[in-house]
């Protein structure tokens, strides 16, 4: 399945369901740097999410959908705020400002897996990343295998690539395929099972869709 289709299925199956949710930046915690830039707008997205079966669990397409588009908001607002206030210095000058300031371009993102307890898959493969590039660099880039493309939406899921959205977990496969698994109860034993080789599941309730 192409990047277009795999997006739109999470839209079309948990977005389109939702009556949107905009969080007012003034909600954030302000720090005392030079701009008074907001902060905690990340953590303040991850309003209602727990942890469950090591993954963040959304009460329903609804609360899905409101954390998107509220960390997707912080992360932008994050961003254009520092260049609206530095995006005119050069480009050392602005480099030397990020370190002087001690900027973090994923802050918000940062901030609401801290808040929901668990490590993303963004920040697992960017993990991944810093000891391929300690050890040289040999061999493709392990974003090359990356399943979301797309910081938000990777950010609000575990390391494995699985969220559970009411009674569902939704897990992306590293080949790309997306795994519907019912959950009732929050039991979590058939996706345990699934990390370890579906072919060793019973797989008549799960939905799968093929990359």
């Amino acid at each position: 399945m192409s990047l277009i289709p795999r997006l739109l299925w999470l839209y079309v199956c948990f977005l389109l369901l939702s009556a949107g949710c905009r969080k007012d930046p003034a909600s954030g915690v302000v720090s005392n740097n030079p701009l008074g830039l907001a902060k905690g707008l990340g953590s303040d997205c991850a309003e209602g999410v727990k942890l469950v079966c090591g993954m963040p669990y959304y009460q329903n397409a609804a609360h899905f959908e409101q954390a998107y588009q509220c960390l997707d908001e912080a992360y932008e607002d994050h961003q254009d705020d520092f260049e609206l206030a530095y995006g005119g210095l050069s480009e050392d000058d602005y480099e030397a400002m990020v370190g002087t300031l001690g900027w973090v371009d994923e802050e918000p993102l940062l901030e609401f897996e801290t808040a929901s307890g668990y490590t993303s898959y963004r920040t697992n493969m960017s993990s991944l990343e810093d000891a391929w590039l300690a050890a040289g660099a040999s061999g493709p880039n392990p974003w090359s295998s990356d399943v979301f493309v797309d910081e938000v939406l990777s950010t609000m899921f575990n390391k494995d690539g699985a969220a559970m959205i009411g009674d569902v977990i939704v897990y992306y496969a590293p080949n790309g395929d997306i795994y519907h698994i019912p959950s009732a109860d929050e039991d979590c034993s058939l996706y345990d099972c699934l990390l370890n080789g579906p072919e060793n599941c019973v797989m008549d309730s799960v939905e799968v869709i093929k990359a």
